[in-house]
């Protein structure tokens, strides 16, 4: 019995082995031996990236620093106190001939008040006595275009264009101050001097006396009425 199994499994060991030499003999090309070649992954397309345009950045204004704001000088006012007080040392100075210092003292209303009417025509009134009429009449126009129906701003004027040998102007210019005011007797007297320089003694008497019966005791007109009854009884 036991030899029985023993050749029975002699035999199928035998025939084990001629099925693998068999197997390793078959050609490549049998269809036993073809290879299954692998399916090919289809390959996934790259994404398509789609570029959205860049938005500009709205640029943010600086902001702006406050500036401080500068303080407001108040200006200086002038009481009436030391108005009067640089007009009477101003008169003063031009008496004693101190013409410069006059215009100084003048000066200190009008940097602070350049339309005072009253410092401009004292200034003028000194540019006068300094023989700069041109000067003058600038300080008394000044004045007029302040207070243009003012006569004794007229006069003065008047009075200059007599001084500069213009006579025709300074009887304009004094007749507008009589017109405004007829009983005005410095003007009466300026016009009576004005006649008297153009060599007119008579007419200049006549505004002479014409001033004397509003003002009898007026020096001016006495003095002047003096002189031209003079010159022309020569």
């Amino acid at each position: 019995m036991g030899k029985q199994i023993f050749f029975l499994l002699k035999i199928c060991f035998s025939i084990i082995a001629i099925s693998c030499t068999y197997s390793s003999e078959l050609p490549s090309n049998s269809p036993t031996a073809t290879s299954v070649s692998p399916t090919p992954i289809p390959s996934t397309p790259a994404p398509t990236f789609i570029s959205l345009p860049t938005a500009t950045p709205t640029p943010i204004p600086p902001t702006a620093t406050p500036v401080p704001s500068t303080p407001t000088a108040t200006p200086i006012k002038l009481n009436e106190n030391q108005i009067n007080t640089y007009i009477e040392t101003g008169i003063n100075y031009r008496r004693m001939e101190e013409f410069q210092k006059a215009i100084e003292e003048f000066d200190k209303i009008l940097k602070l008040e350049p339309n005072h009417t009253g410092a401009l025509v004292e200034t003028g009134l000194t540019y006068t006595r300094m023989d700069e009429f041109q000067k003058a009449i600038e300080k008394f126009d000044q004045a007029l275009s302040l207070e243009p129906n003012h006569p004794g701003i007229l006069v003065e004027i008047g009075m200059t264009y007599t001084r500069m040998g213009e006579f025709q102007k300074a009887l304009q210019e004094i007749g507008k101050a009589l017109s405004l005011e007829p009983n005005h007797t410095g003007a009466l007297v300026e016009i009576g001097i004005t006649y008297s320089s153009m060599g007119e003694f008579q007419k200049a008497i006549e505004k002479f006396d014409q001033a004397l019966s509003l003002e009898p005791n007026h020096p001016g007109a006495i003095t002047e009425k003096q002189r031209a009854l003079q010159s022309l009884n020569k």
